[in-house]
C-alpha cells in the first residue's frame, strides 16, 4: 500500500521602489533666463519572490524482496520534505537559491554516531577506521537531514544585448533530463536570436568522485589520480512556438574534456 499527499505554497511578492526626483523650480536670471528641470530619476524597482513546495509520503511493503532476510523485505517508514526556491533582484541582476529543510524519514537515524578507530594493515602501515554505532539512535540529528542548498546563482543581463548570464551552482540539462541531469558548478549564457529562437552557451566543471580512479583501467573518463575534473561545454539552439513554450525543438551538443594526462 502506498500513500502520498503533496501540499504546495506558490506565493510571490514584488516591493515596488520606485522613486522620482522633484523639478527644481525655474528662477529668473537676467532677461528671462531660467535654469532648465532636472530630469526625473528612478531607482531600480527590487523584486523578490519565495515558492515552496511541501509534501509527505507513507510506504508499508511487505514481501518487497520475496522474503529474504533484509529490513526491506518488510518496513514501514513515512518521508517528509520543504523545499523552497527564492529570488531577489531587480529587472536585470538577481539571485536565485534552492533549500531543503525538514527533510527526515521517520524512525530512520539519518545521522548515525560513527566510531573512529586506528591500528595497522596487512602491512603493517597505521590505517584509520570508521564504523557506525547503530545503537546511538538519534543522538545527533535524529531523523532528520540538516539544511542543505542545491542551488545558488547570480543571474544578470548584459547592457545593449538580449543575453542573460548565470553563474554559480545550477541545474544543466538536456534532451528532458534523459541525456543530463546534473547540478554542478557553472556559467550559462541564454541568447534571444530571434523572437522565437534562442540559444545557451555553457560551460561546467564537473566532479566525477572516486568511482572515476582507473579501477579497472578505462571503466570511466578519469584522471591519473584518485579524483577527477573534467570540464562541460555545450551549445543547445531552441525554437518555440510561443512564449508558453507550448510547442518546443531543441538541437543540442556536448563536448567533455577530461582532466587525465
Amino acid at each position: 500500500m502506498l500513500a502520498a499527499v503533496a501540499l504546495a505554497a506558490r506565493p510571490s511578492v514584488a516591493s515596488p521602489t520606485t522613486a522620482v526626483a522633484a523639478p527644481e523650480a525655474s528662477t529668473p536670471t537676467g532677461q528671462g533666463a531660467a535654469i532648465a528641470p532636472s530630469k526625473p530619476t528612478t531607482t531600480p524597482t527590487l523584486v523578490y519572490s519565495l515558492h515552496g513546495v511541501a509534501w509527505f509520503w507513507g510506504l508499508n511493503q511487505h514481501g518487497f524482496l520475496l522474503g529474504k532476510d533484509a529490513a526491506l523485505d518488510d518496513a514501514d517508514y513515512v518521508v517528509h520534505n520543504v523545499r523552497l526556491l527564492g529570488t531577489i533582484g531587480t529587472e536585470h541582476i538577481g539571485v536565485t537559491v534552492r533549500a531543503d529543510v525538514f527533510e527526515g524519514w521517520w524512525g530512520t537515524d539519518n545521522d548515525p554516531d560513527v566510531a573512529t578507530s586506528v591500528g595497522v594493515d596487512d602491512k603493517g602501515a597505521p590505517a584509520g577506521s570508521i564504523t557506525p554505532n547503530p545503537y546511538a539512535l538519534f543522538r545527533n540529528k535524529g531523523t532528520a537531514y540538516p539544511l542543505h542548498v542545491d542551488y545558488g546563482w547570480l543571474w544578470f543581463d548584459l547592457p545593449g544585448v538580449p543575453v542573460r548570464m548565470q553563474v554559480g551552482r545550477q541545474p544543466m540539462t538536456a534532451g528532458n533530463r534523459l541525456i543530463l541531469d546534473q547540478t554542478t558548478e557553472a556559467v550559462r549564457a541564454d541568447i534571444r536570436l530571434a523572437n522565437a529562437i534562442s540559444a545557451t552557451l555553457s560551460y561546467a566543471k564537473l566532479h566525477e568522485g572516486v568511482g572515476a580512479g582507473r579501477v579497472p583501467l578505462g571503466a570511466l573518463m578519469n584522471d591519473d589520480d584518485e579524483r577527477a575534473d573534467g570540464d562541460l561545454v555545450g551549445l543547445t539552439l531552441r525554437w518555440q512556438s510561443d512564449a508558453k513554450a507550448a510547442h518546443q525543438v531543441e538541437l543540442f551538443g556536448f563536448h567533455y574534456r577530461d582532466g587525465a594526462k
